[in-house]
C-alpha cells in the first residue's frame, strides 16, 4: 500500500521482515533479492511487470540521495514492514 502525504510517501508492505533479509542489510540497501512468493515473482517477471531483482529499495536509496532529500526510514512491526520516504525541505518550503 502506498500513501502519498503532503511531507513523505509511506510504502507499507504487508508481512514481517523475512529471515533472509536483516535489519542492517534492508537499512543500507545491500540485502540480497528474497521473495515470499516465488511463482508470483516468476509470473510478474514473464509479464515483464517487476524485474525482481531486488533493485527496488537501493534504487530508491540512491535516488534520495541524489536529490537530497532525507534518507528513508524503516518501521518493522510484527506485520508490516514501512518505508517512509520525507519530502525534499526545499520542496516543502515551496509549498
Amino acid at each position: 500500500m502506498v500513501t502519498a502525504f503532503q511531507d513523505r510517501i509511506e510504502i507499507v508492505s504487508p508481512g514481517s521482515l523475512l529471515s533472509a533479509v536483516s535489519r542492517e542489510s534492508l537499512l543500507a540497501g545491500t540485502s540480497f533479492p528474497f521473495w515470499r512468493n516465488q511463482s508470483l515473482n516468476y509470473f510478474l517477471n514473464r509479464m515483464q511487470l517487476a524485474q525482481g531483482e531486488g533493485q527496488g529499495v537501493p534504487t530508491i536509496i540512491e535516488s534520495m540521495r541524489r536529490n537530497g532529500s532525507p534518507e528513508p526510514t524503516f518501521q518493522f512491526g510484527p506485520a508490516t514492514v514501512t518505508m517512509i520516504l520525507r519530502a525534499n525541505p526545499r520542496a516543502i518550503a515551496a509549498i
